[in-house]
């Protein structure tokens, strides 16, 4: 790997003895495991709850958002084994959040008020 500035050589001689991770640390497989299990039983108990106990649909918003922090964890686990397979898509999706947003930002320019002010 070529030398960067800037980075302690501790952290350097880690990623020249261990040059397929895309960690900084040894990441431990089994513990981020254990992890996704246990932040999948409450997700799938605020499941429950939201969709057959009380029914209260609008409380979906937070399932959602522990869904995504649930396969965050898988995803993790998963590069740990094979960074391969994950760096693609991780960097995927925010890229293509941003072309939507400067699509948007370009759509912008054309929405006029009545009164011929630009929508910013």
């Amino acid at each position: 790997m070529a030398e960067i500035e800037n980075i302690p050589a501790a952290v350097q001689d880690y990623w020249n003895s261990h040059p397929n991770t895309i960690w900084l640390y040894d990441a431990n497989f089994p513990l981020a495991i254990v992890a996704a299990v246990l932040y999948a039983i409450p997700m799938v108990y605020i499941f429950y709850q939201t969709c057959f106990k009380y029914k209260s649909y609008y409380f979906i918003v937070v399932f959602f958002g522990a869904l995504l922090e649930f396969a965050g964890y898988v995803i993790r686990a998963i590069s740990i084994k094979n960074y391969t397979s994950i760096v693609s898509p991780s960097f995927f999706f925010p890229s293509f959040l941003t072309s939507l947003r400067s699509q948007n930002e370009r759509r912008k320019i054309w929405c006029k008020r009545k009164d011929r002010s630009t929508i910013y």
